[in-house]
């Protein structure tokens, strides 16, 4: 999931490739562990991405919504 994440990223927020970079996953048996190392910069980005709903996420009527690449 995490590298589904970093090929989706768009060209346009390169800053996000270090996200994905800061996400470590470790499995030992039946336990999963996710430890990260991301920056509060990184964070507020983030989390301003999810509220508009996404670098792709398109509007009524399929237009681009405000702060989306609008890329299909």
């Amino acid at each position: 999931m995490v590298g589904m994440g970093r090929l989706n990223t768009p060209e346009n927020q390169s800053d996000l490739l270090r996200l994905w970079d800061g996400i470590k996953v470790e499995q030992a048996d039946k336990k999963v562990t996710l430890t990260t190392d991301i920056g509060q910069d990184l964070i507020d980005q983030l989390l301003k991405l999810m509220q508009s709903g996404g670098p792709n996420h398109r509007g009524p009527g399929g237009q681009p919504r405000p702060g989306g690449s609008g890329k299909p």
